[in-house]
């Protein structure tokens, strides 16, 4: 009797556990389409801000783990055991067709994962400003454009005036020989930025730059993996 009942016992458990198989397929299944749902709406929401899409895997760095610098030396420094060249191309496959998508790396992996160019980010330059400059202005024809990032400005106070964003600009132009013809307004829409450069203001200020042609075009910044 007591064999019966443990029999009786199993076959139940294996009946709840086929019950659960087609439960977690269907979920599966389910989850597979959300997932290709959200991949389009992100597309679109991309397509909305920008004809143009450029990912960042990473910024360039002369360092390595410990600090060290390395003469010249760049490493990659993104996750490269899930950022393949495959990744990269089947990303660039599910973008429509009528917008753009470019990957960008610092220094290094260009021929391997069919890079678009490179992203160089200075988030302070240690060097004088005049000195940096007339570097950089010696090499200008191997840029295409310069990407100031009004985030990143050391205001001592928060911007509140559209005009203020334009004489900041006007003067890159002017007094650091700044190239209008490569200069793009790089801005962000991230939350946490908004207490520095508002994004309303950056879009008032936008037409005195074209109509004064200081300004080629802007750079949004709508997309990090930054936890600060």
């Amino acid at each position: 009797m007591e064999v019966i009942l443990e029999k009786e016992k199993l076959n139940k458990l294996e009946s709840q556990l086929e019950v659960k198989k087609e439960d977690l397929s269907h979920r599966t299944k389910e989850y597979e389409e959300l997932k290709k749902e959200v991949e389009a709406l992100r597309a679109a929401q991309l397509k909305a801000i920008s004809g143009e899409m450029h990912v960042v895997l990473a910024f360039a760095r002369d360092y390595n783990e410990n600090g060290t610098h390395m003469d010249g030396i760049f490493k990659v420094f993104f996750d490269k055991k899930n950022v393949t060249p495959k990744l990269i191309a089947d990303f660039k496959l599910s973008v429509p067709s009528d917008s753009k998508v470019k990957f960008f790396l610092s220094l290094t992996g260009i021929i391997e994962y069919k890079f678009d160019g490179i992203d160089v980010y200075y988030s302070r330059i240690g060097a004088h400003v005049e000195m940096f400059v007339d570097a950089i202005g010696k090499e200008s024809t191997q840029f295409d454009y310069v990407v100031y990032q009004t985030q990143d400005d050391a205001h001592k106070n928060r911007l509140i005036n559209p005009q203020e964003l334009i004489t900041d600009f006007k003067n890159l132009v002017s007094n650091h020989r700044y190239p209008t013809r490569k200069l793009l307004v790089g801005h962000s829409i991230l939350p946490k930025d908004w207490d520095k450069v508002a994004y309303p203001l950056i879009l008032a200020a936008l037409p005195q730059l074209f109509r004064d042609d200081t300004v080629q075009g802007t750079s949004v910044w709508a997309i990090t993996d930054d936890k600060e």
